[in-house]
């Protein structure tokens, strides 16, 4: 590959690379990467072509915008510079270059810049000479810029701030001490002609050094001040501060430090450009520049005053320069953005008081500051318009209720801590000053919470939090003797949170909308805010809930929609802050807030227009829904609207939607009172399922009324022969439905399609068993019962589709509880499909039908099981490595994989143990299993030894445990049983147990660890069990397998109890950790 040998190569490689049209651009692009990745990252030839560039130019760095390749000089400066800045920020370390850059979150320990000094000299002087002084050679005059000039381009300029600043950090204070006081002796202050036109060329040149000098002390802060993690920056932070580096000598004082000269050259700028920022430009070359300077050098300062000393800015000239900016703001213009440039300036301002406010020390200190600066009161005298929306722009205000936001959490906690908590004080003097802060604190706060903008009233609501919990302790300590009390405001704070919880009149409710979703988290927000003032002031609160609503002219369905959604919010989260929780049994016994109830239930509130106070409304009647079992006389007239019209047949979709939902919730809370309405609650939701020319509902939705069809069937009070005959009219066309499915001829074509349906439908008959769980009437089971074959039907036909195995899991496991015993012969027949065809996803909604049906029926469930368990445990397997392997492999599997078939096997396991904890535990030994045996038992016992789940581990014990006391047993006569123990009490005392042992003495073993005590423990308990039930000359032969110590040995025969075998193996443990140490 061709290597840059010179600049004029260079030069022509970056041009290539940088003309999107050119064929050479690719081989360009990868002779500059060769070049980068140099000893030095190519910045000597780089600062070469600089210098090159500028010495063609001279000081004219106006450059001509419309001749002979001007944008590719700058092009190339550009790339030139980027390649500077990587080569500054990258160091060599002990072994070489580390590769860190200055985005790095890790500094290097050691390291010397790959830029060597020479290089970085050349750079210095190249700026210095050709940006920040004139040149000797280069002709500078007074003529005004040709229009057909302009400056470097603003990304040029704030490149080369960016270098410098880098520059700075590797050479100051060592090899470049004055660097500070150069850049400022460089720029100069000659007063100019405000009535001047045009600005002339050395004064356009003077605005580029500015603009260059402020952008590199931007870049400083980047790329020193806040990157805290790296030792030099911190000696460079301090330098500029007055210390000095090897902390020797007596710190300088800050006004003669260099932070203060370039605070003051900040500032010169500030008042050198101020007189021209609303000057009209007209396109003038350098004028627009010219402007922007006092909103950069602010800008800059509000960067600064985090760590410099705040009285190198805090003094009246300064100060009232502050108000007089904020002053200046300007109105609001609907197509800009960011304002004015008097508005920028004020934001800028604004900012620089909330570093101010910001700045770390005592509350005392903090508080005495506030008001000393007289921030609040000046802010009050600024001409802002803080009612009007864009009265002053909308970025200023929002920059105010920042500000006031800080204070206030300032002052309150003063007051909190010096006044609140405090005995009666008798420095009044104090009182009566922080007194008259916060009352022009709170004024100021109601203007800004007021204010008709989410951004403005959201800025300042962590404050209206606040004054809560001053609230809360002003009530607790009961203070009624202090001037100011912020219970006096609370009746003003609700009203305001009130009127911005209205959602503006032309807001849609799209929550998928961007600002639609911005509008809802602030109200979420003002939700919290009640919440706090319902728990602090509850009865306040009530009242309030009661004046809103009585506001609001009748009748309520013709109720402004912001006003009516608003107060039926407030009803609706009246509870979530009542105390003590739950707050809903406390609020139901106010009969206030019961007649609130009363009267919304009685009014015409479901006749309202708009979906969402129809939805809010039946929200609370949900939530509040005790009322209705004791008046039962609104009931009517609410289910009436919600499976009507304005409920389930609605015309939008969200409104149907959680209609289906509320009837259910309704249902289910009302029990037995719903009675009355079983037949035509039934009847209707029936035809609104069955009648596809009715408005279409989502699947999850029909599973909500079938629920509901379920309850309002088997829980609402119906005698036996009414539950079997309503239930019969339901699933008869159900079942007809779902067969005229299956005999379409398009569904092997389109299973997909109806896979769906069919799985919905499915699903339908599971939700609709949900009214019917304890003591199902026979009669009634018999009707589930005709659902078996249909839904078998279906798994035979679309095995392979995921949803239906999925709901046809979920009808089983409905079927077990309503139909028990009788589901059992049909069981196998769904179990075999689905094992057969289930996947990694599904397996686990297998394994617990499974383990729910030996939960259920216990040793009942046998000859469901044993013809599937063991091509369930197959099926589990071929997820796993090969089987003789099974364990070495996993450990050796990427992450993703481990994890999943650290799934598998912790299904395997927790069947398997489900098997022989529910009495099942003849599928093991069955004719069908038993040639398996070997196997199941080898993999519980690796499970118990090499899987590091101690969960899984102590799974895997407790299975060989109830083998042990099942089989073990002397009682025991089973002939499988006989036939099997001796090659199982084999396993056990010479494989199984003693590799426990070794488990316990090895590295891996932590005994303080609770869930690996907890393993050893089984262990111990079937050690006992086992010995307990073996031979000695069997327990010999665990004894001599696991290769104890004499004495340890000793007393394994001695044990007669878990505590004496736990003392046991804790011996062999202690003895192994002492020969470790």
């Amino acid at each position: 590959m061709n290597v840059i040998q010179n600049i004029e190569q260079l030069h022509q490689c970056i041009v290539l690379a940088t003309t999107a049209s050119s064929s050479s651009s690719t081989a360009a692009s990868s002779m500059l990467d060769v070049m980068c990745t140099s000893q030095d990252g190519g910045s000597k030839i780089c600062i070469a072509l600089l210098r090159q560039i500028f010495e063609k130019l001279g000081s004219s760095i106006v450059l001509q915008s419309d001749v002979n390749g001007n944008q590719q000089i700058i092009s190339v400066m550009f790339y030139a510079l980027s390649t500077i800045q990587r080569a500054l920020s990258k160091s060599y370390g002990a072994n070489g270059m580390d590769g860190r850059n200055s985005n790095s979150n890790s500094a290097p320990t050691t390291g010397i810049v790959i830029v060597d000094e020479s290089s970085r000299l050349d750079l210095r002087q190249i700026i210095m000479n050709y940006i920040f002084c004139f040149s000797a050679t280069a002709e500078v005059t007074n003529e005004v810029v040709d229009a057909n000039y302009n400056l470097m381009p603003k990304y040029l300029r704030t490149k080369i701030g960016v270098v410098l600043s880098l520059l700075v950090r590797v050479d100051f204070p060592e090899r470049w001490p004055n660097v500070f006081n150069e850049l400022i002796q460089a720029l100069h202050f000659d007063l100019i002609d405000q009535n001047i036109v045009a600005l002339p060329r050395t004064v356009v040149l003077e605005v580029q050094r500015k603009d260059i000098f402020l952008r590199m002390l931007d870049a400083f802060c980047d790329e020193v001040v806040e990157k805290t993690q790296y030792e030099k920056n911190t000696l460079i932070k301090d330098a500029v501060r007055g210390f000095s580096i090897d902390r020797t000598n007596s710190p300088l004082p800050p006004e003669r430090s260099i932070s203060a000269a370039l605070v003051e050259t900040i500032f010169r700028i500030f008042q050198w450009s101020y007189p021209f920022m609303n000057k009209q430009s007209d396109g003038k070359v350098g004028s627009h520049e010219m402007q922007k300077l006092p909103v950069k050098a602010m800008s800059v300062l509000g960067r600064f005053i985090p760590w410099i000393e705040l009285s190198l800015i805090l003094n009246d000239s300064i100060t009232s320069l502050f108000f007089s900016c904020l002053s200046s703001a300007g109105p609001g213009d609907p197509d800009d953005d960011d304002g004015s440039l008097s508005s920028q300036l004020a934001v800028q301002v604004l900012e620089c008081f909330k570093e101010i406010v910001s700045k770390g020390m005592e509350t005392s200190k903090k508080v005495g500051l506030i008001m000393n600066l007289r921030i609040l009161e000046r802010i009050s005298e600024c001409n802002l318009n803080l009612v009007d929306v864009d009265g002053t722009h909308i970025t200023v205000v929002i920059k105010v209720a920042e500000l006031i936001n800080l204070i206030g959490f300032e002052l309150l906690t003063f007051w909190d801590s010096h006044c609140l908590d405090a005995l009666p004080s008798s420095n009044s003097n104090e009182i009566v000053s922080l007194t008259t802060e916060l009352n022009r604190l709170v004024n100021l706060f109601f203007y800004v919470f007021a204010y008709d903008d989410i951004d403005v009233s959201g800025a300042i609501l962590p404050l209206a939090v606040r004054m809560m919990a001053t609230l809360e302790k002003e009530i607790c300590k009961k203070r009624e003797d202090l001037p100011f009390r912020m219970s006096a405001h609370i009746e003003q704070l609700m009203a305001v949170m009130f009127n911005q919880m209205q959602y503006p009149t032309d807001f849609d409710f799209d929550y998928e909308d961007e600002d639609d979703a911005e509008e809802e988290m602030y109200r979420n927000e003002l939700r919290k805010l009640n919440q706090a003032i319902t728990r602090i002031c509850p009865n306040e609160n009530l009242q309030f809930i009661c004046k809103a609503l009585s506001k609001i002219e009748l009748p309520l369905s013709s109720a402004p929609t912001p006003i009516m959604e608003a107060a039926l919010r407030l009803v609706y989260h009246y509870c979530e802050g009542i105390r003590p929780v739950p707050g809903i049994n406390v609020v139901m016994k106010n009969e206030t807030f019961r007649e609130i109830l009363i009267s919304l239930h009685s009014s015409d509130i479901m006749a309202h227009h708009h979906r969402e106070v129809l939805l809010l409304y039946y929200d609370i009647s949900v939530r509040y829904s005790k009322i209705l079992k004791e008046r039962s006389d609104l009931l009517p007239n609410l289910l009436n609207a919600i499976s009507g019209s304005r409920g389930l047949q609605h015309d939008h979709r969200r409104v149907r939607s959680r209609s289906c939902y509320f009837l259910l919730k309704l249902v289910k809370a009302l029990g037995t009172l719903i009675r009355p309405y079983v037949e035509g609650a039934t009847k209707g939701i029936l035809e609104l399922l069955s009648n596809e020319s009715t408005r279409t509902l989502n699947p999850d939705d029909s599973l909500y009324l079938f629920e509901t069809i379920g309850l309002l069937l088997g829980k609402a009070g119906l005698d036996e022969a009414s539950q079997r005959d309503y239930l019969a009219a339901v699933i008869t066309p159900h079942i007809k439905r779902i067969q005229s499915i299956l005999n379409d001829p398009n569904l092997q074509h389109d299973p997909d399609y109806f896979g769906g349906i069919l799985a919905y439908n499915l699903a339908g008959l599971a939700f609709l068993s949900k009214g019917f769980t304890k003591k199902v009437h026979p009669d009634v089971q018999l009707v589930l019962l005709e659902t078996v074959p249909i839904a078998l039907q279906v798994l035979r036909l679309l095995p392979n589709h995921t949803q239906v195995r999925d709901k046809c899991m979920i009808y089983l496991q409905r079927m077990i509880l309503c139909l028990g015993e009788k589901v059992l012969p049909s069981i196998p027949n769904f179990l075999e499909l689905l094992i057969e065809h289930c996947n990694n996803d599904d397996i686990l909604y297998v394994s617990q039908l499974l383990n729910q049906l030996c939960f259920k029926f216990r040793n009942k469930a046998i000859p469901t099981i044993d013809g599937t368990t063991l091509p369930f445990l197959k099926k589990c397997q071929n997820s796993l490595p090969n089987d003789a392997q099974v364990f070495e492999d996993m450990f050796k599997a990427p992450p993703h994989l481990m994890t999943e078939q650290h799934a598998i096997l912790k299904i395997m396991f927790a069947f398997l143990h489900q098997i022989v904890s529910t009495l099942c535990t003849e599928v093991l030994i069955s004719s069908t299993n038993v040639s398996s045996l070997e196997l199941i038992l080898r993999t519980m016992g690796e499970g118990a030894v090499l899987v590091s789940d101690p969960v899984m581990k102590k799974t895997c014990i407790q299975f060989f445990r109830e083998l042990i006391t099942q089989w073990m047993s002397k009682d025991c006569t089973v002939a499988e049983v006989v036939r099997i123990r001796s090659g199982f009490a084999q396993y056990v005392l010479k494989i199984f147990l003693p590799k426990m042992v070794n488990y316990f003495v090895g590295a891996e073993f932590n005994i303080q660890d609770a869930n690996q005590y907890r393993v050893m423990r089984e262990v111990v308990a079937g050690l006992a069990d086992i010995k307990s039930r073996c031979s000695n000359e069997e327990f010999e032969e665990f004894i001599s397998s696991c290769n104890v110590p004499t004495e340890i040995a000793g007393g394994l025969r001695q044990a007669q109890t878990p505590a004496d075998m736990e003392a046991c193996l804790k011996g062999i443990i202690s003895k192994v950790e002492i020969k470790n140490f």
